[in-house]
């Protein structure tokens, strides 16, 4: 067998030099995994080694120990556009970045100018995931990128739109808590709630095994699909349970069975979630009868105002209130339980985000 000192090189393609400051002391050159000719790309970096030294442990004792013995700095199975971004901001936050609350920050006109650059304005969720493993490998607060994950979101998620791969949607859980973007996560939790029907299930890269730091949501499947089975139970109860109870003579509950039939709501379904909860109250938008009499009249708007009103009963899942410990959650229902509704039916938690009690709720059971 040959030994390695008699291996060729590998391959390499790509050689592009970016300065990412004026005030460069050192080259990093990143190479990414072997593609399938067995190349790597490789790339040259230009930066301020004190900058990097200041945020990055990592970094720190691989420029000590390379300048020690006078070695080339180069890091292998990189995503070199992903390291890019990194450096970009690293350097933007150890030069302008102050301290707010112990976290480290830039104005906004700085996270605008650096979201202009277009390595980082082209990111994708590939890279997205790509940024996070660097983050992972090189021992990098994710926090640092969190005005760059926010810009990103909002100008690259639209939730609004008819179609919305679910895939995408699962991505996006993980990386907007990774990043620690609440309002995100809390939109996406919600849609995936509404809009899926099968079981939820942590989505990460195939095989993929953090190095160094604990990059997981605690509980999510059950949480999510614990919120999902209290809407499903709210269906069966007000469409079932109340609705045909209430309904008198048995020719308007067959009259009321009838009209769920032909808006394709079919009460013995509905527990399976043979569709998704949204379409589901988009139907029951539909449900008509003959109004003839105030009974029916009432029948119809009760359905209708359900249906709306089904569709802000859950506000997406709250970061804040997932962080808490589990032997917390007791004495938190307690609290919640004497603070007043403001008008918009949400509760006034300590939370960054406004929700209603559903979303809290979820979390404070799953643990009994």
């Amino acid at each position: 067998m040959a030994s390695d000192v008699n291996r060729p090189p590998t391959p390499l393609y790509g050689f592009k030099v970016y300065t990412i400051t004026t005030g460069a002391d050192t080259e990093i050159t990143s190479q990414s995994n072997k593609n399938e000719h067995g190349q790597r790309k490789s790339v040259k970096f230009k930066v301020d080694s004190t900058s990097l030294q200041a945020i990055s442990d990592y970094f720190r004792a691989s420029f000590h120990f390379n300048n020690k013995f006078k070695h080339k700095i180069v890091f292998k199975d990189d995503d070199p556009d992903a390291l890019r971004v990194w450096f970009i901001y690293l350097h933007a936050y150890a030069e302008r970045g102050i301290v707010v609350n112990g976290e480290l920050k830039v104005t906004r006109k700085v996270r605008r100018r650096l979201f202009q650059c277009p390595c980082v304005r082209s990111t994708g969720v590939p890279r997205l995931w790509n940024i996070v493993n660097a983050a992972d490998k090189y021992l990098l607060d994710l926090t640092i990128l969190k005005g760059f994950f926010t810009t990103w979101f909002h100008r690259n998620v639209n939730l609004d739109d008819q179609v919305v791969d679910l895939d995408l949607i699962r991505n996006l859980v993980h990386l907007c808590y990774f990043f620690d973007h609440v309002d995100g996560f809390a939109a996406v939790t919600k849609y995936l709630v509404y809009n899926s029907t099968e079981p939820m299930t942590e989505i990460l890269q195939s095989g993929k095994e953090w190095e160094n730091q604990h990059l997981y949501i605690p509980e999510l499947d059950g949480i999510v699909d614990r919120a999902r089975g209290l809407l499903i139970s709210t269906l069966e109860e007000v469409l079932i349970t109340k609705a045909f109870k209430t309904t008198t003579p048995d020719t308007d509950r067959h009259q009321y069975l009838l009209e769920l039939e032909r808006i394709d709501v079919i009460p013995q379904e509905i527990k399976n979630l043979k569709i998704d909860i949204s379409t589901l109250l988009s139907r029951l938008q539909m449900f008509n009868m003959d109004q003839s009499d105030g009974e029916r009249m009432r029948l119809v708007q009760h359905v209708h105002s359900f249906s709306k009103d089904a569709m802000k009963t859950f506000n997406g899942l709250c970061m804040d209130c997932m962080a808490r410990e589990p032997s917390s959650h007791d004495n938190l229902y307690k609290e919640h339980l004497n603070i007043q509704k403001n008008g918009n039916g949400h509760y006034a938690t300590p939370c960054r985000i406004k929700h209603g009690r559903i979303t809290w709720y979820i979390k404070s059971h799953y643990f009994k």
